[in-house]
């Protein structure tokens, strides 16, 4: 269990740099966000699409918006507009 939380964690923080979300900076401006970001991890478990994910970030050190598979693409692009 422990292993898969480590890599979803890592998911969504790569998945999140893409996109240009640093969890680090808004968690310093807001503790409260540290359960936004568990709540990401706990979404991305769920997700079926783990090799896409992870060869999309393989390829991508950037993008726009996380791909339409991802559990979290809501969210990141919600946390883009502001």
């Amino acid at each position: 269990m422990f292993e898969k939380m480590s890599q979803h964690t890592d998911l969504v923080t790569g998945m999140s740099e893409r996109v240009g979300i640093d969890w680090g900076e808004r968690i310093m401006k807001n503790p409260e966000n540290a359960k936004e970001f568990r709540n990401a991890v706990m979404q991305c478990t769920r997700c079926q699409e783990l090799g896409a994910c992870q060869k999309f970030q393989e390829l991508n050190g950037k993008a726009a918006n996380a791909p339409d598979y991802c559990m979290n693409a809501d969210l990141f692009k919600e946390m883009q507009q502001g």
